[in-house]
């Protein structure tokens, strides 16, 4: 199983009711949830006081590794 926390509370409930989200990301919100959904994976909000060591870590990778930043589209 694997637990995705996220500090943006916005994008957690758009993923979570897709049809609360500007109509430019909901397509983008219920693809996310059909994946969520289909790999049993546990989405969850943290209070972004308690996500700073992790933003910290992606930090420093982006300026070590600046291309390895993927953006990808998930078809079933």
């Amino acid at each position: 199983m694997l637990v995705l926390e996220s500090d943006s509370l916005l994008a957690v409930e758009w993923v979570f009711h897709p049809d609360k989200c500007p109509p430019m990301f909901a397509s983008l919100a219920r693809s996310i949830r059909r994946v969520i959904d289909e790999n049993h994976v546990i989405l969850r909000h943290i209070p972004i006081g308690c996500n700073v060591e992790a933003d910290a870590l992606a930090k420093v990778e982006m300026i070590r590794f600046p291309r390895r930043l993927e953006i990808f589209s998930y078809t079933s």
